[in-house]
């Protein structure tokens, strides 16, 4: 149960410097400047003698309200949607109209965390995928600011630069963020069952649980099994669990026979449909597993919508 906020207890009344409600709140002020430009959910004052920003009780009881619901698992998006909503007592009175937020410089975040993984700087890659994600969706962050800047460092390692280990790094760091929301989004409990995983071999995973995630959060009821998926095991899982879907990725050319065997197997099952994600492709010789899998492009976004219009079908 979610706790019920009664806006109209607290005073309206600006006091509190930006320094002391993020003492009071522990929220730091990069969130909270965040929070007000993208959602516009405080409302601080300015006074004529004064180029501080003053807060009032009620913003206070706001900031204290979404950081308890974004412990307790909730994305800030979520969580404002529901304080805007009325679901809460006496907030649908009190809280201002929504307004447009101010473009949000995403590209530039990108190429600053680009920066971060060269310097091999854990504390500013956090903090940038943090305000990024205070101010905008995972499904908005990954293409606009993670995917830029893992790009980055590939074309930096094609331009002979030696990044492979910040490549590493800034991929474990987006991994740990990803697997956090992931847990944090509960899995719908009803509805066709979509398996996502990688091909036995493949350990190449971020694209997987990225794609298990967007679907997740669109309402897909998806079971994610992460990198080498033992193919004896998961033909046995598919007899008995008989999901509606199952998307597996490949990425290095040499599992593609890995990927044939697997969707063989579970052809001769019957009633799954096919995805197949990754950078390798199922050569054109084995006409009957191409025909049967139903590719998806690079895009995340794009391939939620393709499967989930394929399960609509099904």
């Amino acid at each position: 149960m979610h706790q019920v906020l009664r806006l109209a207890d607290y005073d309206d009344t600006p006091m509190y410097n930006t320094r002391a409600i993020v003492r009071m709140t522990q929220v730091k002020a990069p969130r909270l400047r965040a929070w007000e430009r993208r959602y516009a959910v405080l409302t601080p004052h300015r006074r004529d003698d004064n180029a501080y920003r003053l807060y009032s009780e009620r913003d206070i009881a706001i900031v204290r309200w979404l950081r308890d619901q974004i412990e307790a698992g909730m994305t800030v998006s979520q969580a404002i949607v529901m304080l805007r909503s009325g679901k809460e007592e006496s907030v649908a009175r009190v809280m201002p109209a929504p307004t447009a937020p101010q473009n949000v410089a995403l590209g530039a975040m990108a190429h600053e965390l680009f920066q971060a993984a060269l310097q091999v700087d854990e504390d500013k890659a956090l903090r940038i995928l943090r305000e990024s994600l205070a101010v905008a969706p995972i499904e908005t962050v990954t293409p606009e600011i993670i995917i830029p800047a893992l790009h980055m460092l590939g074309e930096a390692w094609a331009g002979q630069q030696d990044v492979i280990m910040q490549e590493h790094f800034l991929s474990a760091i987006i991994h740990a963020q990803i697997d956090a929301i992931w847990h944090a989004t509960s899995n719908p409990p009803d509805g066709p069952l979509t398996l996502v995983g990688c091909v036995e071999g493949e350990l190449h995973d971020l694209g997987s649980l990225i794609l298990a995630l967007f679907l997740r959060r669109a309402g897909v009821r998806v079971s994610y099994f992460g990198a080498n998926i033992d193919t004896p095991s998961l033909v046995r899982l598919v007899k008995v669990m008989r999901p509606a879907a199952i998307c597996l990725s490949v990425t290095l050319p040499e599992h593609i026979p890995n990927a044939i065997s697997a969707f063989q197997q579970i052809v001769q099952i019957g009633g799954v449909q096919l995805f197949i994600g990754g950078q390798a492709s199922l050569p054109d010789s084995d006409q009957d597993i191409a025909a049967r899998a139903i590719y998806l492009g690079a895009d995340s976004g794009q391939a939620v919508m393709m499967i989930k219009r394929t399960l609509g079908r099904i």
